[in-house]
């Protein structure tokens, strides 16, 4: 909160994406925009990237003890963080001051390439978010203003393998019944161009029906489906859920005795779908779906195969500016990974700040190392150097034990012999004293029993 002209009043984050969307591996540019209605006394502002997963769901479960039933409810998380980096824009180096006017202060932040798209459901979601916060001195306290902002990543196309090939799913000899119960075949192949799609184009659907048989097919139907996975850590499990029907087409129906080749457009919904690739508590599945319905007493045949919907990185930046997705994409061209700068190049709106009439110590970027003085936000959690790496189980955490005893002053205990008369065997005492023999010495032991 904002008290007394103090802070960032009337502030916003300004992004030179209209929409707050970018593509995996873009130059993102900005302002911090706020008006100051007096000087303030700060140590520091600081801007903080960060970009996490998070699944939470919970699960009801009953038991029964001594005939009585209990419920609880229990609950399931699974977190990863892609990016979490802080860059000091403004001061840093100590006490600051800044004069009563309106400040634009710019920022630049490189959106990593291998990082899955921005991902909303019920179950889990994929954000990513901008927090820039003033650390003010008089009074102690922070300011925050904070953005979120979509990532849209490209299908990586050196992943696909066998998938760029065409796709095909074969209905060959579909056994039929007519009214004398005489089995005739049916052959049905379904292709399409690749098994990977651009979203929001036109798939062609190519239908060669070969039916020789009395009975006709009443109706295809082809469905594009999404399936979601969640997988949690606390405790570890895995949720599929249930199946949702992205588009639909239903043709027919066909005639016996016919062969003939059809071809078929579907068209896939306006929208961007999302790009898991770079998730692992989070997957997406998209299914291409074939069902033939058949007269007579005949059952449904149904086959299905998995497909690639995304986001083609080779895709025309003018026809992606005149299609029905350009309003959810980012107005920058798609990076290329192997430019070396990691950005398309292209114009950027920066808004210039003005030092002229500004008292500050220190103004620029700094690196994240020579932070002085800057706490993270607890919400933020720490700032690792990398991604620490995963571990299950339980890890003791590291004691140094100090001995008892100084070096050198070490007490030592004489150990007494358990009989006077019998020497003691530093290395391992004998557990019984040694008794004389009974016998005198030279006399032979004669046995009381004869010998066998």
């Amino acid at each position: 909160m904002v008290l007394e002209g103090l802070g960032f009043v009337n502030g916003t984050i300004i992004l030179d994406e209209p929409n707050a969307v970018y593509y995996a591996g873009q130059l993102m540019s900005g302002n911090v925009h706020f008006e100051l209605t007096k000087p303030v006394t700060f140590s520091a502002i600081n801007i903080n990237y960060l970009g996490e997963a998070l699944v939470q769901r919970t699960e009801g479960q009953s038991e029964i003890c001594n005939g009585v039933r209990t419920y609880k409810e229990i609950k399931y998380e699974g977190r990863e963080q892609y990016f979490n980096v802080v860059e000091c824009v403004l001061g840093g180096t100590g006490i600051s001051t800044l004069p009563a006017e309106v400040h634009s202060i710019p920022f630049q932040f490189q959106v990593p390439y291998n990082i899955p798209s921005s991902f909303k459901q019920e179950e889990g979601n994929i954000t990513y978010r901008i927090t820039a916060y003033m650390e003010l001195l008089e009074p102690v306290r922070r300011d925050l203003l904070e953005k979120e902002f979509q990532v849209v990543t490209p299908i990586n196309l050196n992943n696909l393998g066998n998938m760029m090939k065409p796709l095909q799913l074969d209905f060959e000899e579909i056994e039929t019944c007519n009214c004398f119960c005489m089995r005739d075949p049916i052959s049905l192949k379904v292709l399409l161009p690749s098994a990977v799609i651009n979203m929001g184009s036109k798939i062609p659907i190519v239908v060669k029906v070969e039916n020789t048989s009395s009975v006709e097919i009443v109706e295809i139907s082809f469905e594009i489906r999404m399936q979601h996975t969640y997988r949690t850590t606390h405790p570890r499990s895995e949720y599929t859920a249930p199946e949702e029907n992205l588009v639909e087409l239903k043709k027919g129906p066909i005639l016996s005795s016919t062969s003939r080749e059809y071809t078929w457009d579907m068209q896939l919904p306006d929208i961007v779908l999302p790009n898991l690739e770079g998730c692992s508590i989070m997957d997406v599945t998209y299914l291409f779906n074939v069902s033939i319905k058949m007269s007579g007493c005949n059952d449904d045949v149904e086959d299905e195969s998995e497909i690639i919907i995304g986001l083609l990185p080779t895709s025309d930046p003018a026809e992606l500016a005149q299609s029905s997705l350009a309003q959810h994409l980012p107005k920058a061209p798609i990076p290329n990974p192997n430019d070396p700068l990691g950005f398309a190049p292209g114009p950027r709106i920066s808004t210039p700040i003005n030092l002229s009439n500004r008292s500050i110590n220190n103004i620029g970027r700094i690196s994240n190392e020579n932070l002085a003085n800057i706490q993270l936000p607890s919400q933020f959690g720490p700032l690792p150097s990398k991604k620490p790496p995963y571990e299950i189980g339980f890890k003791a955490p590291d004691i140094a034990i100090c001995p008892p005893y100084p070096p050198g002053e070490i007490p030592t205990n004489p150990v007494l012999p358990p009989y006077p008369d019998i020497p003691l065997n530093t290395g391992y005492p004998p557990p019984v004293p040694v008794v004389s023999n009974p016998y005198p010495t030279g006399q032979t032991i004669v046995p009381s029993a004869p010998p066998l």
